[in-house]
């Protein structure tokens, strides 16, 4: 076989064609080197600690307690009135009522349970106030709001009055 050197062609290949598998490496290294700096120095989130809610007073003297309950009996009545003069609606009551609760525990306790959920206010080991809570929201987010608000309010004193 002969070969005639005027019919043998000879291509170059384009500038950088092997470069493109070292540029992907490098692209793979670069995001490998950036998650290992984002996590390690991300701010780690904090861990859950367990607060047994019912015995988490703060430091209040047996007077401060007193006057504390009284603020929120007082409040209470003052709702039970504007829902038996029919000034409010049940739905509102019942939000109410969760509002001072919630508010309640958060002074006596010093616990923020007013961002809390109910969820979280089970884990915190608060059964009182996550009964009331249940209660509270089946009528508030009911379709049609049908509970007994003079019997919640009643159970919300009872609460205030036996939390210690």
């Amino acid at each position: 076989m002969k070969l005639d050197a005027g019919k043998i062609t000879v291509e170059m290949q384009d500038n950088y064609r092997y470069a493109f598998l070292p540029l992907i490496l490098c692209a793979i290294f670069v995001v490998i080197v950036l998650f290992a700096i984002y996590f390690l120095f991300r701010k780690k989130p904090e861990k859950k600690i367990e607060i047994d809610g019912e015995k988490a007073w703060r430091a209040l003297t047996e007077q401060e307690k007193y006057n504390l309950k009284m603020k929120y009996f007082a409040m209470l009545d003052e709702l039970d009135v504007k829902v038996q003069t029919g000034q409010i609606s049940i739905r509102y009551c019942y939000q109410k009522l969760s509002k001072y609760v919630r508010e309640f525990v958060s002074e006596i306790t010093g616990v923020k349970v007013s961002r809390c959920t109910l969820n979280d206010i089970r884990y915190m080991n608060m059964p009182m106030l996550a009964g009331l809570m249940e209660e509270y929201y089946a009528v508030e987010f009911a379709k049609v709001s049908m509970g007994d608000a003079q019997a919640a309010i009643g159970r919300t004193k009872r609460v205030i009055e036996v939390w210690n």
